[in-house]
This record gives C-alpha cells, sequence and structure tokens, in this order.
C-alpha cells in the first residue's frame, strides 16, 4: 500500500507543478489588464471635448462609495402644461396641451437607446410623457419627484391671493412654506435623497419630473443656493440634461432648451 500511495503521488506532481507554473504565468496578465483599467479610466475622466455647456462639480467625499463608476442621468421636464397664464400650479393634475406629440419627438432625439430604468413623477404631465418616450420599460414612479407642493393656492390666479398672505414668501421663497404647502428647501430635500438612492441604481437612467424638481437636482450637484437656482438654472419645457459621473466627479450637460413663452410662477406685480 504504501508503495502504491508513493506511485500516485508521484505520477500526480507533474500536474501540480503544471497547474502551479501556469497560475504563476497568468499573474503578469491580471496585472497588466488592472493597470490597463486605471489608465482607460482616467482617459474617459479627461475627455471634456466637445461638450457644449458642460459644468463641473466639486466631488463630495460622502459620495465617493456611490460615484466609482461612470454614470449617466438624463433629467427630462415635461411638455407644456394645459393651464392658462398667471395660474399657481404645483401637484395639480394639469395634462399636457396639443403640442404634446411634437415636443416628445424633439426630447426623444436627445436621449440615448440603451435606457437601464426609467423614473417619472406620477403627475400626468410627466408620467404621459414617459411612458409615450419608453414604450416596454416599467415606469418607476416616484411620489418625490413631483412639483413643490402648493398648498392652499393650487390652481389660483397668482393676482388674486391676497398681499399679506404672499409677500412673507415673496421675501423668503427658500424657507417660508406655502400654506398647506412645502417651501422650496422642502423640495430640494425630498428630490435630494430621492436623486441618491437613483444614483445608486443601474444607468444610463432616465429621471422625467418638473422644473422644480430637476432646479434642486442641479443646485445639489453643483453647490448653487437655492435663492440664485433660478437666475443659475432657466429650465424651458421639454429641456433635458445629461448628468455624468465622469472621474469621480459629477457634471452636467444641457442637450436640449428649447425656449417656449415666458412662464408666470409669481404675481405679475
Amino acid at each position: 500500500m504504501p508503495e502504491l500511495t508513493s506511485a500516485v503521488f508521484f505520477a500526480l506532481l507533474p500536474f501540480a507543478f503544471f497547474h502551479y507554473y501556469v497560475l504563476l504565468a497568468l499573474v503578469p496578465v491580471f496585472v497588466i489588464s488592472f493597470k490597463l483599467a486605471i489608465h482607460f479610466k482616467k482617459w474617459i475622466g479627461g475627455y471634456t471635448g466637445g461638450l457644449p455647456q458642460c459644468h463641473t462639480a466639486g466631488s463630495r467625499n460622502h459620495l465617493l462609495f456611490i460615484l466609482v463608476n461612470y454614470m449617466e442621468i438624463y433629467l427630462v421636464r415635461h411638455t407644456a402644461p394645459d393651464v392658462a397664464k398667471g395660474i399657481c400650479y404645483g401637484q395639480a393634475d394639469i395634462d399636457v396641451t396639443a403640442t404634446f406629440l411634437t415636443e416628445a419627438a424633439i426630447i426623444k432625439k436627445y436621449l440615448p437607446e440603451n435606457i437601464a430604468t426609467v423614473y417619472s413623477s406620477p403627475l400626468k404631465r410627466c408620467k404621459k410623457l414617459a411612458e409615450h418616450l419608453f414604450v416596454g420599460h416599467t415606469i418607476q414612479l416616484h411620489d418625490d419627484l413631483k412639483e413643490i407642493n402648493c398648498g392652499q393656492w393650487e390652481l389660483k390666479v397668482w393676482d388674486d391671493i391676497p398681499k399679506a398672505v404672499i409677500d412673507p414668501w415673496m421675501k423668503d421663497f427658500v424657507t417660508v412654506r406655502i400654506p398647506d404647502g412645502e417651501s422650496y428647501e422642502d423640495l430640494y430635500h425630498r428630490v435630494k435623497n430621492v436623486f441618491l438612492y437613483m444614483q445608486q441604481k443601474a444607468t444610463p437612467a432616465i429621471i422625467v419630473a418638473h422644473g422644480g424638481v430637476i432646479r434642486s437636482i442641479l443646485s445639489y450637484i453643483t453647490n448653487t443656493p437655492l435663492k440664485d437656482s433660478f437666475t443659475a438654472f432657466t429650465l424651458h419645457y421639454g429641456c433635458v440634461i445629461k448628468i455624468s459621473n465622469i472621474n469621480d466627479t459629477l457634471q452636467h450637460e444641457v442637450l436640449s432648451n428649447i425656449v417656449h413663452e415666458k412662464e408666470t410662477h409669481k404675481p405679475s406685480n
């Protein structure tokens, strides 16, 4: 029996040495592949040619665990809503105008075909656009993507809201809440939280939402004070904005932002 064991041992010894040297030979291959992957990531991160209206936000330490791979999220604002000029609206479920199909066709030109995930506000003007653009996709509806809650002012004429009621909000629309509604800060915080969640999911992703929601996201990634965000980000109906994580840095690029008739979101006086 010992002789048989020794014979088996010496018979298998060449195979053991063979596998050892094969593994040893593969080590440089793995090392070279890893280095090439790092250089490729840096090359991608360094490429910014041909990107119009491209803005860079500094990397944030608390997001580094999320922002480790290339990421694309497209922000799409809904098309023109069917509401009279001078009406206050936020979460009122307003439909879209007769120009919907024309506007949607323009938006589609700026979106990639290989979409992994589609998110949308559940309000009709967003949900209808998401379903039209992404037939066959499951549309993930999120209440946190709704426009600001205008509370008691929903669907009221801006100029009919008493001056004594609206003045505090006009002086500080960032922190003052609309009666039975939200402040801009409230909107910003809920949007920021859902955006952080969506960053961790499969991309390319689409977010079909409202002006206030998109402006909140852009304010967050660029560290823009909310009080300055309307000046910093002019967002027309149907605009398309691409957010990318390149080399651990969030960047946004305005792909389409066609000027429409001037919007009215405050009293005329």
